[in-house]
């Protein structure tokens, strides 16, 4: 178990919570701002985590691909704790989830009960300091929470920090945005006269060619392209037929949805899943 030194209402922290906002703040990677926009976000139910429910699903699918029954399973940014709840309404696993925003935890906390799961052990901790937990893990994932952080180098940090909360031979599944996917998609925009999309406020994308010459302690097994056809399709050809038709896209457009049935092409994902794993 987790050596856990308090909680408020329900909600587990791995330390006194008496000035969260402040802690944030401090820490070299957690901006207060973005933990404020994460604490609004906390209330908007199913679409807490992005308005893009297809491209939710899409990564929820490659994630668990990488699933057995009996892994012990750590989420780190879990946010509302629809996919740690997704992974142990599927398979047999020991699932432990963090967030920074209580908020999130305590929304996590609730669509668990609701699904009527009770042993995810959801908690507050931060993410700069996961090497800090007791426990090592057959799984570590990560879904578009490292993009959060506020540079290059502190994902890094974070990436390290990671490998060593896992077992020899454990994998890190890191679902994040890519920078070098968003060019991608924004050159075929361009050709076609669309804006380029620029990433949100709050997220730094993960700099694929700095990240490939990296020293880490972890060895890069895959790296799956498995957005591709549904950002093509998405972000291009529904785009482009929208501005045609004087509208604005809708991300639950049917063209959107073929995603769900057609193979993975091309090299245009946003969203990219980085399997590392440790040798040690």
């Amino acid at each position: 178990m987790l050596a856990v030194m308090g909680t408020d209402h329900g909600i587990q922290y791995q330390k006194p919570p008496r000035n969260l906002s402040r802690d944030v703040r401090r820490n070299h990677g957690m901006k207060e701002d973005v933990y404020k926009f994460w604490e609004e976000q906390s209330k908007k139910g199913i679409k807490s985590g992005t308005k893009d429910l297809i491209l939710d699903e899409l990564e929820r699918k490659a994630i668990s691909s990488f699933l057995t029954n009996g892994l012990h399973v750590l989420e780190v940014g879990c946010g509302d704790g629809r996919n740690s709840i997704e992974m142990r309404q599927h398979f047999d696993v020991h699932v432990d989830a963090f967030d920074y925003s209580p908020g999130m935890v305590s929304a996590a906390t609730e669509n668990a009960r609701q699904a009527l799961i009770s042993d995810i052990n959801f908690f507050v901790h931060d993410l700069n300091e996961v090497d800090s937990l007791e426990k090592k893990y057959d799984l570590v994932v990560s879904k578009r929470a490292l993009i959060n952080l506020s540079d290059y180098n502190t994902q890094v940090e974070v990436i390290k920090r990671i490998s060593k909360v896992l077992k020899p031979g454990g994998l890190f599944l890191m679902c994040e945005s890519s920078k070098r996917g968003l060019d991608t998609i924004n050159t075929a925009r361009v050709s076609l006269e669309l804006d380029q999309i620029t990433p949100p406020w709050h997220n730094v994308y993960i700099d694929d060619d700095k990240l490939a010459s990296e020293a880490l302690p972890l060895e890069l097994a895959q790296r799956l392209d498995f957005s591709s056809t549904y950002y093509f399709l998405s972000r291009v050809v529904n785009a482009k037929m929208a501005k045609m038709n004087g509208s604005l896209p809708d991300y639950d457009s049917p063209i959107n949805k073929w995603a769900l049935q057609l193979p993975v092409f091309g090299q245009m994902g946003q969203t990219i899943l980085w399997i590392w794993r440790n040798p040690h």
